[in-house]
């Protein structure tokens, strides 16, 4: 089968560090004529560590759950394959004029053709950045942004998915301070409503198990305790809902360095 690999130096694969070896992992699912693209993803591993560090990268690792769906995956511009019938199929210069993400414009191009993106776990590539609250919450709010233009749906689907977790939380916090102050009994709702919080930590450990088994290198790299990978993960929601509101209605972005307007999801000329 003739194909031709794209790992392109996009906006958002700064920084990015392959792993080693060459990609076996990617070539086979290619194999099935439905399946137009397969991607890998970022990992952020902390350097020198710090709780904003530990929150981008749990906050970054939550994605991972939509790769799996044929619906919400994207191809991520950092390690992403394509078919070369496929690419040679791709006006690149007119796709990618004007756009604010390379790779969500080939990803609309690629499932607009009727094929499949096909996610990868052991393309996954690591960036090893530390990060203050301030970086992080302009590169979350950036992150938003370009999804919110591109995919509106995926918008909805985190509104609903962290707005019904976050609910159940003050729901519980409030039943919890009912219990102390009113009435045992609401102690009883207190549980159910915050019987996410053990389960939300449960399973951000076991996704960060599930990808360091697929690329084993990330393990050896790890220095988040398990008490602040928890913490960071928790506070992931809460983010995520700022992230919605701020770009609620996005005119402008930023982008190392440069200003741009944006209109129907494209680029204007840099602003001064």
């Amino acid at each position: 089968m003739s194909t031709a690999w794209t790992i392109p130096r996009s906006r958002g694969s700064k920084g990015a560090k392959p792993a080693t070896g060459r990609p076996r992992g990617s070539l086979s699912p290619r194999t099935l004529p439905t399946i137009g693209a397969t991607t890998g993803y970022r990992w952020y591993t902390p350097v020198r560590g710090g709780l904003w560090s530990a929150v981008r990268s749990a906050w970054n690792a939550a994605g991972l759950n939509i790769f799996f769906s044929d619906r919400y995956n994207f191809l991520w511009g950092g390690a992403w394959a394509i078919r070369r019938e496929n690419l040679e199929g791709l006006d690149l210069n007119a796709l990618w004029r004007g756009t604010l993400s390379e790779d969500l414009a080939v990803t609309a191009a690629v499932k607009g053709m009727g094929l499949r993106v096909q996610f990868v776990p052991r393309a996954v590539a690591p960036t090893f950045e530390d990060c203050d609250r301030r970086e992080c919450l302009e590169w979350t709010d950036r992150q938003t942004a370009m999804v919110v233009l591109w995919g509106p749906h995926i918008r909805n689907f985190a509104a609903l998915t962290y707005g019904v977790f976050n609910g159940s939380v003050l729901l519980g916090l409030v039943s919890l301070a009912l219990g102390a102050l009113v009435a045992p009994a609401f102690l009883i709702p207190a549980a159910l409503f915050l019987f996410d919080v053990p389960v939300a930590t449960m399973n951000a450990s076991l996704r960060r198990r599930a990808v360091f088994e697929g690329s084993p290198g990330l393990a050896a790299s790890w220095r988040v305790s398990a008490g602040t990978w928890a913490l960071a993960n928790l506070a992931v929601p809460w983010v995520i809902a700022g992230n919605l509101l701020r770009t609620r209605r996005v005119r402008r972005i930023e982008w190392r360095g440069k200003r741009y307007e944006l209109d129907e999801g494209g680029l204007r000329t840099p602003l001064p």
